[in-house]
């Protein structure tokens, strides 16, 4: 099902469920079709008046198609401009669009009412904000931690998504507040960083699948830790500071072991995101020349604290995977498209087959409010 977790300035989790309309224009827009259908049969979603919750909104409660009011005008103006809009006006539910047929991107008036999902489960437990969370890939599981002063409020929750968000677990490890999670691509291995210094790992249990217990701890920077990324083989892991460095480390006789660190950035670095393919080059890491001897390359993407996105590749030497690998920054984004403050967050996209010339995507959002779209080219 398409469900989304999310958390904010208050103790709760929110899970919310797409509508049936959003899936399907979704899939009508992008050409992917979702395997599975929507965990509700919601038509869409509204803000009840006075309410905090988006509530779900079923066929059949329409009470008046297009009536008057501000939710007839909005939809008066998207019926004439798209032709992709039925407004409905519920005195008792709020207004809420129902969408049809969407064949073009919609406008920004139209989003911020037709994007609505309908919430389905609020999480209690943590006691204080959230910080952070992570699902895994196979979508089973959800982990979360709070701002923490103290060891008694840094423990991770695991939390079971296949059976109405069941809390399965308080795991320890960190004294304060857990900056960033992550599950490994196998989703054998939780991953996380903290303003105290550490990382912790945590394995499943191949007996039980919810079970997830406490492997590993180290102290692993002079400073907090920001950012944890996993490598697509789930067998190393790069850990990002406010020391300006980044730390590779290696699954290597059964322990987790620091392989590598990256030369010194210019500023703290803040967020790190490995691509989950790797990239073919040339033995010095430009461009391979058609039919000649090419190297396959780590890609990771970095974000700085003054704003700056970075993208670096990463090799073993031949025959010594194991040992220190040699990286060095491929591509740096030019100043006028930059952050104006800290990268919080990178997210890769990579085309379905990896041809030379067709462009990767790297997402970044910052603390100036922005989310910008790059497009990377080998």
């Amino acid at each position: 099902p398409l469900l989304y977790a999310s958390g904010a300035e208050e103790k709760v989790i929110r899970v919310f469920a797409a509508p049936a309309t959003f899936a399907e224009n979704m899939a009508s827009l992008s050409g992917v079709r979702y395997r599975e259908k929507p965990l509700t049969v919601a038509e869409g979603a509204c803000v009840p008046t006075l309410g905090l919750s988006n509530k779900a909104v079923f066929q059949g409660d329409d009470g008046g198609a297009g009536g008057g009011g501000a939710g007839g005008g909005a939809g008066d103006g998207a019926r004439a401009s798209a032709g992709a809009f039925e407004t409905c006006d519920q005195p008792m539910l709020g207004n809420f669009s129902r969408s049809s047929a969407l064949r073009a991107p919609p406008q920004e008036e139209y989003l911020l009412q037709n994007t609505l999902w309908p919430e389905v489960h609020k999480l209690y437990g943590h006691g204080n904000e959230l910080f952070a969370m992570a699902s895994s890939h196979d979508g089973q599981l959800l982990a979360s931690a709070c701002k923490a002063s103290k060891a008694e409020q840094a423990g991770l929750r695991l939390w079971d998504a296949t059976d109405g968000f069941k809390p399965l677990a308080v795991l320890p490890g960190h004294k304060l507040t857990v900056a960033q999670l992550a599950f490994s691509p196998d989703d054998a291995w939780l991953a996380s960083v903290s303003r105290d210094r550490h990382w912790c790992i945590y394995r499943r249990s191949d007996a039980a699948p919810t079970e997830f217990a406490p492997f590993s701890k180290h102290a692993a920077h002079e400073r907090i830790i920001w950012a944890v990324t996993w490598a697509p083989d789930s067998r190393s892991f790069a850990t990002a500071s406010r020391d300006k460095l980044i730390k590779v480390w290696h699954w290597k006789d059964a322990a987790w072991v620091l392989r590598e660190a990256l030369p010194k950035f210019e500023a703290s670095v803040t967020a790190v995101e490995w691509a989950p393919v790797r990239v073919c080059r040339a033995p010095d890491g430009g461009r391979a020349p058609d039919g000649g001897e090419s190297r396959e390359f780590s890609v990771v993407a970095v974000g700085l604290d003054n704003g700056c996105v970075e993208v670096w590749l990463g090799a073993a030497t031949v025959g010594a995977a194991d040992e220190a690998w040699s990286w060095h920054c491929a591509q740096r984004v030019s100043l006028h498209q930059r952050h104006a403050g800290t990268v919080k967050r990178l997210r890769w996209s990579i085309p379905a087959r990896d041809r030379v010339g067709v462009p990767w995507t790297l997402a970044s959002c910052g603390a100036d409010g922005a989310v910008r779209v790059y497009s990377v080219v080998w």
